[in-house]
C-alpha cells in the first residue's frame, strides 16, 4: 500500500493556497519591539529640539535686551539733525540709562561712553557693569557704585575697597555721619566713640547749652557748633546758637507768649523775652 504522504497534493479550484512562512522582520513580535524602539527614538528627539530652543531662548535673553534698547537708540537718534552729534550722543545716553544696559553706551566716543557705563553702574549699584572700561576708568568706575551703595546705608567696611584717596575719605565721612544721625555706630563699623559725643552734642541742644560745645574736643567742638548753627527746631527764625545768646528757646517760637515769633521781634528790634 502507498504511503499517502507520498503522493501529490491537489487542492480544489476554490482552495487558498498554504500561507508561505513570514519574514522575521514582519513577525508581530519584532514589529512591536520597532515600533517601541521608534516612539522612544521620536521621543528622545523631541527632547532634544526642545532643550536646543529653551537654552537658545535663554541666552537670547541679554541679547534681545541690548537689541531692543539699540533700536530704541536708532530710532531717537533718528530725530536728531543728521550733523548733530551731541543729541545723538545724548540720544543714546538716555536710552543706555533707561534702560540699565551698560553694553548700550558702546559706539560713544571714550569719555562719554566711560560716563555712560559709570552712570548705569552706579544707579544699578552692580560695579559688574564697569567690566568693560579701561583700567584707569573701570576704578573710578566702581569707587562710584562702591559710593552709591554707601550712600544708600551700607557699612563702613565698603569705604576699604575705595582706591581714590579723596573719594575714601568722603565714603568713611558719610558712613559716619549716617551712624552719627542714627546713633547706631556698630551697625555701621563706626566707633560707638562718634555715637557716645553725638549724645552729648544732642543732650546740649536739647538744653540750649551753646556754651557747653566749648568743652568738648576740638572735632567734637566744630561739630558742635556746625549742629547749633544750623538747627531751628521751633522755625522762628532763629537758630539754636541765637537762641542760646539771646536766652530765649528753641523749642518754643515764642518765647515771651506775646503772639509774635522770637525771629520776628528780634527783626522788628524789640526784645523776645518781654
Amino acid at each position: 500500500m502507498e504511503n499517502p504522504s507520498s503522493q501529490p497534493q491537489y487542492f480544489k479550484f476554490n482552495d487558498a493556497p498554504p500561507e508561505a512562512p513570514k519574514q522575521w522582520f514582519q513577525r508581530p513580535e519584532v514589529l512591536k519591539r520597532m515600533g517601541i524602539i521608534v516612539g522612544v527614538m521620536l521621543l528622545l528627539v523631541g527632547i532634544a529640539i526642545f532643550a536646543n530652543n529653551l537654552i537658545g531662548s535663554m541666552n537670547a535673553g541679554p541679547k534681545s535686551e541690548l537689541e531692543a534698547t539699540q533700536a530704541e537708540v536708532a530710532q531717537r537718534q533718528a530725530d536728531c539733525d543728521a550733523n548733530d552729534e551731541a543729541c545723538k550722543t545724548q540720544a543714546q545716553t538716555e536710552v543706555a540709562r533707561a534702560s540699565g544696559v551698560a553694553a548700550a553706551c558702546e559706539g560713544l566716543e571714550t569719555d562719554f561712553m566711560e560716563n555712560c557705563v559709570t552712570l548705569i553702574a552706579q544707579e544699578k549699584k552692580d560695579s559688574s557693569s564697569c567690566d568693560s572700561l579701561s583700567a584707569e576708568a573701570q576704578t573710578t568706575c566702581v569707587d562710584s557704585v562702591l559710593l552709591a551703595r554707601v550712600a544708600d546705608g551700607e557699612g563702613m567696611a565698603l569705604c576699604d575697597d575705595v582706591t581714590d584717596s579723596s573719594k575714601k575719605n568722603s565714603c568713611e565721612a558719610l558712613v559716619t555721619a549716617t551712624a552719627r544721625s542714627s546713633g547706631e555706630c556698630a551697625k555701621y563699623g563706626v566707633s560707638e566713640d562718634v555715637c557716645d559725643a553725638q549724645r552729648v552734642i544732642d543732650d546740649l541742644l536739647a538744653a540750649g547749652n551753646f556754651s557747653g560745645c566749648a568743652e568738648l574736643s576740638e572735632e567734637e567742638r566744630v561739630q558742635c557748633t556746625e549742629i547749633f548753627s544750623s538747627t531751628d527746631a521751633d522755625v522762628d527764625g532763629l537758630t539754636a546758637q541765637k537762641e542760646a545768646e539771646l536766652g530765649t528757646s528753641d523749642a518754643n517760637a515764642d518765647t515771651d507768649g506775646d503772639g509774635y515769633a522770637d525771629g520776628e521781634e528780634v527783626s522788628a528790634g524789640y526784645n523776645p523775652l518781654k
